[in-house]
């Protein structure tokens, strides 16, 4: 999503940049912590802390990805569609698995993190989709 993309000028688009990014690192740090606790143990229920900790740092790492999404400089057409696109999943994905974090009470540790690994997969196939259609729109000749 931020792959070679330039910041809207300005020093303080750069400071939230860089603030924004610690605190992925965070969010990333804390679920890798909780995934090496689960992953021993796969048929067994999620213990209920460890379910709480990991959607909530996802939470946080998907926000901040729709936070960066904002810092960068969308100068042409296909980039802000792609932007927008991949912001409004992050956001969607944010609720879902806020809600298979109640719901699922007595999951495996297999289900539940299948259930991430689809819920995340889908703002990049989004965005993947989003890129893809407006790519082979711009390459139309102009009549």
């Amino acid at each position: 999503m931020t792959n070679e993309q330039e910041l809207k000028t300005g020093y303080r688009y750069y400071q939230f940049f860089v603030f924004i990014h610690l605190v992925l690192l965070g969010a990333l740090g804390v679920f890798g912590a909780c995934l090496k606790n689960l992953v021993g143990c796969l048929e067994t229920p999620v213990p209920l802390v460890l379910n709480r900790i990991i959607v909530i740092s996802l939470a946080i790492f998907l926000a901040g990805m729709c936070g960066i999404g904002r810092l960068i400089a969308a100068d042409d057409l296909q980039t802000r569609n792609y932007l927008k696109q991949v912001t409004q999943w992050n956001m969607v994905v944010i609720l879902l698995l806020i809600a298979v974090s109640i719901l699922s009470k007595d999951c495996s540790v297999f289900g539940f993190l299948l259930t991430v690994f689809l819920l995340l997969a889908i703002p990049v196939v989004a965005g993947i989709v989003t890129w893809l259609k407006h790519e082979n729109h711009s390459d139309d000749p102009v009549v």
